[in-house]
């Protein structure tokens, strides 16, 4: 029997006030949204105007676009089990995708580690993107004063730059800068006059695990810390980073569950955000691997490669954990593996299993 394509869930994230529930009302006029479902915490909040909707029963309507929306009040699993039982059943259209949109305090994380802990939802659904808002006037106070705003950034495969034309160019340059030293792997993508690319809450075609220039890596190493920023000190920014593993040879996906296991178990709550995409050692296509503080998901094949490069590479979006304590779980699954201590980590990652055929392993990892 033929394994269903998992339905797409974008969680449309950002602080009180960025604009994400405008972008959502915009977007959802789009024909490429036909066939969405919406998912909201509170129905009455969403600026969408009367005359497109028609009520259905309950907290369930039907917009004229095709889309379907209603509100999380029974809980996240409840309403998204309600939703694909009442579309398998033809009381509801067909749903081709789903977007989440949280409150603007919320941490994204418990939202897409729902999502890989029940079971049915696990196999029904899929993480397609995480979309942050972020206020082009207001965004660098927020950032300061708010560590739930540096999260919802951190986790974002997208950032959209809202309100861009009220802003200072000046502080809008900031911004930027800012936002990609928080998170350098994300989309950036500006919202002009109101109006946002047709597609920005569509999946990502791929996921965008994409390893930095060396000379990013050495800058890197010191984006974390307030003195170092170009701007002046960043008092959240300093708690968040991204560390990025990246591998030249196709690995043993056993000691690779291993380490994320252990690094997930040990340090779940610092863990924000795991994506990856790897080459396995007897598996022809790439690896799409997720996970969310202690939640990891099932690893997905995925049809090919998104570019020529079939480097293995893990980003680790953290909370007041960093590189070193990283490389200890790799440490510890190295030596369960070997039997032994392990007194160089870029050695033993040369001899590993890590490496296919025992093959050298040049610049094994990097942060």
């Amino acid at each position: 029997m033929t394994q269903p394509i998992p339905i797409p869930v974008t969680v449309l994230t950002g602080f009180l006030g960025s604009g994400k529930t405008t972008l959502l009302a915009r977007q959802l006029t789009e024909p490429a949204m036909a066939g969405t479902a919406v998912v909201i915490n509170e129905f009455g909040q969403v600026g969408l105007d009367h005359h497109l909707l028609e009520r259905l029963e309950g907290e369930t309507v039907l917009l004229d676009s095709g889309c379907i929306c209603c509100s999380m009040r029974d809980g996240l699993a409840a309403t998204l089990h309600g939703l694909l039982l009442r579309s398998q059943g033809g009381q509801l259209p067909p749903i081709e995708r789903v977007v989440i949109e949280t409150t603007g305090l919320a941490d994204p994380g418990p939202i897409l580690a729902t999502l890989f802990m029940d079971p049915r939802l696990a196999q029904a659904f899929s993480i397609g993107a995480v979309v942050t808002t972020v206020d082009g006037v207001h965004g660098l106070p927020t950032l300061d004063a708010h560590l739930e705003s540096v999260r919802q950034v951190a986790v974002a495969d997208r950032l959209v730059l809202t309100k861009g034309d009220l802003a200072h160019p000046g502080e809008l340059l900031r911004l930027r800068e800012r936002l990609l030293r928080i998170n350098p792997d994300a989309e950036l993508l500006p919202v002009i006059g109101g109006d946002a690319s047709p597609d920005v809450l569509l999946p990502m075609p791929q996921p965008r695990v994409a390893v930095p220039p060396p000379a990013a890596h050495a800058c890197d190493e010191h984006c974390g810390h307030p003195e170092h920023h170009e701007f002046g000190p960043a008092p959240h920014d300093a708690r968040v980073a991204s560390h990025v593993f990246s591998f030249e040879q196709p690995l043993d996906w056993g000691l690779v569950s291993h380490w994320l296991g252990s690094l997930a178990f040990f340090h779940g709550e610092q863990l924000l955000r795991v994506k990856g995409l790897l080459a396995v050692e007897g598996e022809a296509r790439p690896l799409a691997v997720h996970g969310v503080r202690h939640v990891l998901h099932e690893p997905v094949a995925l049809r090919a490669w998104p570019d020529a490069d079939h480097r293995s590479r893990i980003v680790f979006i953290t909370c007041d954990l960093g590189r070193d304590a990283i490389a200890a779980t790799l440490q510890r699954a190295l030596q369960d593996r070997r039997g032994e201590p392990v007194a160089d980590i870029g050695e033993a990652l040369a001899t590993s299993p890590l490496a296919a055929n025992n093959s050298p392993v040049p610049g094994a990892w990097m942060e």
